[in-house]
This record gives structure tokens, sequence and C-alpha cells, in this order.
């Protein structure tokens, strides 16, 4: 599991570096609107990231029905993930009183954990007979 969630942070990187590519490469040489810019790169970047999550962090192949069930599966668990991360965010600048800054990196590693739990078990979980 570990290695899964090494996996799992390096193909978060790479999409992430791609979606802001995207929103750059819009918005700066394209000259999109940047509010539209941002939408279409974080588009992009969720149906990359679950493209990439599916074949390479979780192994997945299944059919075209099981494919759109894992689909609205995942984005469940990214507003899970999203909203667990953004609670975190709050409790920690405004109950604890950490800096900002600091309390991004600790509720950006809130966000990862929620997020690959989920998909784990939830998005992208093995049947018991198809792990014997």
């Amino acid at each position: 599991m570990i290695r899964q969630f090494a996996v799992f942070l390096t193909v978060g990187l790479a999409n992430t570096i791609a979606a802001l590519a995207v929103i750059l490469i819009l918005s700066e040489l394209l000259h999109v609107h940047y509010v539209l810019a941002n939408a279409l790169g974080y588009a992009f970047g969720l149906a990359l990231g679950f493209t990439l999550h599916r074949n390479i962090t979780f192994k997945q192949q299944s059919d075209p029905e099981k494919r759109q069930a894992e689909m609205f599966k995942f984005l469940v668990v990214f507003g899970v993930a999203y909203m667990i991360q953004l609670m975190a965010l709050v409790v920690l600048v405004r109950s604890i009183g950490l800096a900002d800054e600091y309390a991004q990196v600790v509720a950006i590693g809130v966000y990862a954990i929620v997020n690959f739990a989920g998909n784990r078990v939830f998005t992208f979980r093995k049947d018991l007979k198809d792990v014997s």
C-alpha cells in the first residue's frame, strides 16, 4: 500500500503539472479569460487524473459501463476529499492559529490521504474474487 501511495502522489504531481500547463497555455498564449482557462484546466486535470489513476495507480481493467460508475465515484471522492481538506484548512488557521501558508501544506496532505483512501476503497476497489 505504501508503494501504491507513492505512485498515487507521483501521478498526482504529474497531473497537476499538466493541468497547470493547460491553464497557462490557454490564458497566456491563447489569451483565454483566466476564469475560463482555470475551469478548462481543472476539467482537463480531473479527466486526466481519473485516467492516470485508473490505469497506473490502481491498474483497473473494466468494461465501459463499470468505467462510468468509477468516474462518478472518482468525482464523489474528489468532492469529499476537497471538503475535508478545506475544513482542516479553516480549523488550522482559525482555531489553531497556524499561518495560512503552513496550513495549506498540511491541508494538501490531508487531501492526498483522503483522496487516496477513498479511491482505493471506494472508486477502484478490487472485488475479493479478483484479488485471489
